[in-house]
Formats: C-alpha cells, structure tokens, sequence
C-alpha cells in the first residue's frame, strides 16, 4: 500500500511540477522563440519575474537604453549556446559569462561576480 501511496505522490509532483513550469518558464522561452535571441527587455523581466533584479542597476530600469540588460544579453547570447556537457563545463561557461559583465554588473573586483544568481537563471 505505501509503495502505491508513494507511486501516486510522485505522479502528482511531476504534473504539478510540468504545471508550474508551463505556466511560468514556457512563457519566457515563447518570447526567446520570437525574439530569436535574448534581448535587453526579456533580460529585465525575466530577471524581476525571477527575484534576481537587485543584480541590475535601477537606473537604466526607465525606458531609455538599457546598457546593463544589454551587456547582459550580448554576453549570454554569445556564450549561451555552448552551454552544456559536464557540470564542470557549464560552470566554466558559467563563469566565462560573469568575467565578461561590466564592472556595475559583475561586481567591483572580478572575483566577485554580483549577477551570478541572475545569470544562472537566464542560461
């Protein structure tokens, strides 16, 4: 009986789970489909839909050229496609994209990445 209980938990989590990510990320990889790429204004609100905003400076959040979201953009649209293989190698993509943030974005020394949460979720 536990392992029927058990078989029925898991089938219901992973349609909640195809759910939630239906309902949420799918919505994002639509407008990526029709973009083509990343752009400036996909990285904004993925970036407030996400909670990882506080990595982008507040001041190019009001309309005019978005140069943080852009170098976002540019640096994961460059890098972005090689993203796979072992997770050793994504991590170094990973941290390829960090170093090639500008200084406001990545952080003041280049060891201390501050969008590291944001770029993760944006990969």
């Amino acid at each position: 009986m536990a392992e029927m209980r058990d078989k029925l938990l898991i089938y219901w989590a992973t349609i909640e789970h195809h759910r939630w990510w239906l309902c949420h990320d799918q919505v994002y990889l639509n407008l990526l489909a029709q973009e083509g790429q990343l752009s400036p204004w996909i990285v904004r609100l993925v970036a407030k839909a996400y909670g990882v905003n506080r990595g982008l400076p507040r001041a190019a959040d009001n309309g005019r050229s978005d140069s943080a979201a852009k170098a976002i953009a540019d640096a994961l649209n460059q890098t972005a496609p090689r993203f796979s293989g072992s997770l050793a190698q994504r991590f170094a993509i990973c941290a390829e994209i960090l170093q090639q943030l500008p200084p406001g974005i990545r952080g003041a020394e280049p060891a201390t990445p501050k969008f590291v949460s944001g770029t993760t979720k944006l990969i």
